[in-house]
């Protein structure tokens, strides 16, 4: 298999903090459609940039990628969470084992009805204080496309820094097929002395 070799032991399963926890669902039948729903509630606005969502997915579909998700998770290359808030799906971040070595990729999407309450940016902070926490893990990165400014946002706000752009086939409705990269590095993060936002993992 490619890519960077697996962690020693899979990312938590579960992540608490003071708003949110990020929870892995293990393809239960209510997981499966309770993610559906969210995609399906905000495809058009993630149609624009995420091409796995331009086209629906059904019950078998979903369970198949949340199988693979718990798969990856177990093997130590992904931790694929759900952002969960008040007891419900707001949306999902993943915790990607690519890159370098000492590297993990934030990814995330929010449903629609979520959005423009920092969700995102908190749940990249936890997932941020989760991932320093593992020993060899230097540098996090965030990366996409140019378009998405929204999405963009989140890493200035962390305090990333823009490294680097390259260009890819655009797969989804609005993307411009350069990519973005930002980084944030294990010293600069912890070195701004800000409480862990995590409360407990599991």
């Amino acid at each position: 298999m490619s890519g960077p070799p697996p962690l020693n032991e899979p990312l938590p399963g579960l992540v608490v903090g003071a708003r949110l926890r990020l929870e892995m669902w293990r393809g239960e039948p209510d997981a499966v459609e309770a993610i559906r729903a969210l995609i399906d509630r905000s495809r058009p606005t993630l149609s624009q940039f995420l091409g796995w969502a331009v086209e629906p997915l059904d019950a078998a579909a979903e369970a198949a990628v949340q199988a693979d998700i718990e798969r990856r998770w177990r093997e130590g290359r992904d931790a694929g969470w759900v952002i969960v808030e008040d007891g419900a799906p707001r949306g999902m971040l993943g915790l990607h084992r690519r890159g370098g070595p000492d590297e993990l990729e934030i990814g995330y999407w929010l449903d629609d009805a979520a959005t423009g309450r920092g969700l995102v940016t908190e749940a990249c902070r936890m997932a941020i204080d989760v991932a320093f926490g593992i020993e060899g893990i230097d540098v996090v990165e965030i990366v996409h496309d140019a378009a998405n400014l929204r999405s963009g946002a989140v890493p200035r706000r962390l305090g990333f820094s823009r490294v680097a752009a390259f260009t890819v086939p655009p797969e989804a409705l609005l993307e411009s097929g350069i990519k973005v990269r930002w980084v944030v590095r294990r010293g600069d993060w912890l070195a701004r002395r800000e409480p862990s936002s995590v409360l407990s993992t599991a």
